[in-house]
């Protein structure tokens, strides 16, 4: 199986940080909520123009406080438009938002509305101990981007209800990493607009 090797990036970490590390994917932060973007990923993107390094944006959720389609609008409103026909997109569910009990519901209204918008199917970002708290987002289609810090989570069952990852986080030691699992031309496919 290919594997791709990439770093997430967010302001809390150097500017730079992809030119050290030299991944061959990058995805960056881009918003949070309905109100904050993150000042630095203009900077990320001007590094992956200058050394060809393909890139998406996540959107960090905070369902305890928002609705889903609102906060899915905001993140898109927020995309550069010379990025849209090519960067990948994806929700990321942290602890702050898994204190709700509807995170399945409130996370495919998300991804939904984000396709609808952009024609993409994003990827959802969670820990890899509460994969199985999203059974509708996997019967919907939607690609998993797993977090666990430990040994690889290909393990049969070990990502119900997904048959399998698209990307794994696997450290945050120096900086988040991952695998995506496939060459770079098929992580670019999940940037390509699924139609038009």
């Amino acid at each position: 199986m290919a594997k791709s090797y990439g770093i997430d990036v967010s302001h809390w970490n150097k500017y730079t940080a992809i030119l050290e590390h030299r991944p061959e994917f990058v995805m960056m932060k881009l918003t949070e909520g309905l109100t904050f973007v993150d000042n630095a990923f203009e900077a990320y993107i001007d590094q992956c123009y200058d050394m060809n390094i393909p890139y998406g944006f996540y959107h960090y959720a905070r369902a305890e406080k928002n609705d889903a389609r609102k906060e899915a609008e905001f993140f898109v409103s927020k995309i550069p438009a010379h990025a849209m026909s090519h960067c990948v997109l994806a929700l990321d569910f942290e602890e702050k938002s898994l204190s709700i009990t509807s995170v399945d519901a409130w996370a495919v209204l998300f991804l939904k509305r984000v396709e609808e918008l952009t024609h993409k199917k994003p990827l959802l970002y969670c820990s890899q101990s509460v994969v199985r708290r999203f059974p509708m987002v996997a019967h919907s289609g939607y690609g998993l981007w797993v977090a666990r810090y430990r040994n690889p989570i290909l393990g049969a069952g070990s990502v119900k209800p997904w048959k399998f990852v698209a990307m794994w986080q696997y450290t945050s030691k120096p900086i988040d990493k991952n695998i995506f699992y496939g060459n770079i031309k098929q992580f670019k496919k999940y940037g390509e607009q699924s139609y038009v």
